[in-house]
C-alpha cells in the first residue's frame, strides 16, 4: 500500500477524488469512495484521516434550501466602513439576525461584504437602510442574487 503522508500541495490523483467526492456529497460513504477510486476502505479512511489534520478537510456540512424556509434570493451588500471601524461595524452586523456571512477587506473601493437572504422584494430596502445608518458606514452597493448554485463538481479545478 502507498504511503498517505501528504504535504499539502502534494496531493495525488485520489486525494483529490477523495476532496471532490465530499464536496458533491460530504456523506458520502467512504465503501463507494474506496469502489470508485479502486483502493481499500481502510485506505480512504487514513486518506481523509490525514487531510483533515493537515487542515485540508475543515469540516463537513449541510446546504440548506433557503427557497424552501421562504426566502426568496439573497441581498449582498458591499460596505464602506471608515478606517479602524471595522470591528465595531462587524459586531453590529453580528447582531443582524438575518445577516449569513461577512467578509473584510474586500478592495479600496469597499472594505465589508455582507450577504443576507431576503423573503420579499420589500424587505430589501429596510435592510439596506439598516446597514446604512450604522455610524461607521460611508457608503454601499447592493446586488440582488435570486439564486445561488454551488457546483462542488468544478472545484476540482483548483484542486490541479
Amino acid at each position: 500500500m502507498r504511503s498517505v503522508n501528504l504535504i499539502p500541495n502534494q496531493l495525488d490523483k485520489i486525494d483529490k477524488e477523495i476532496l471532490v467526492a465530499l464536496l458533491k456529497d460530504s456523506r458520502k460513504k467512504f465503501t463507494d469512495i474506496a469502489k470508485d477510486c479502486k483502493v481499500s476502505t481502510s485506505n480512504i479512511k487514513k486518506r481523509y484521516t490525514k487531510l483533515k489534520e493537515i487542515g485540508i478537510i475543515k469540516n463537513s456540512t449541510v446546504i440548506v434550501n433557503a427557497k424552501k424556509l421562504g426566502y426568496q434570493g439573497h441581498l449582498s451588500l458591499y460596505v464602506n466602513v471608515k478606517v479602524n471601524e471595522e470591528k465595531e461595524f462587524m459586531k453590529y452586523v453580528r447582531q443582524i439576525r438575518v445577516a449569513t456571512t461577512y467578509h473584510v477587506e474586500l478592495n479600496e473601493n469597499y472594505n465589508v461584504h455582507v450577504l443576507m437572504p431576503i423573503k420579499d422584494m420589500n424587505e430589501i430596502e429596510s435592510r439596506k437602510q439598516q446597514i446604512k445608518n450604522h455610524p461607521t458606514v460611508i457608503s454601499l452597493k447592493a446586488n440582488i442574487w435570486t439564486q445561488i448554485e454551488i457546483f462542488p463538481e468544478n472545484l476540482s479545478a483548483l484542486l490541479q
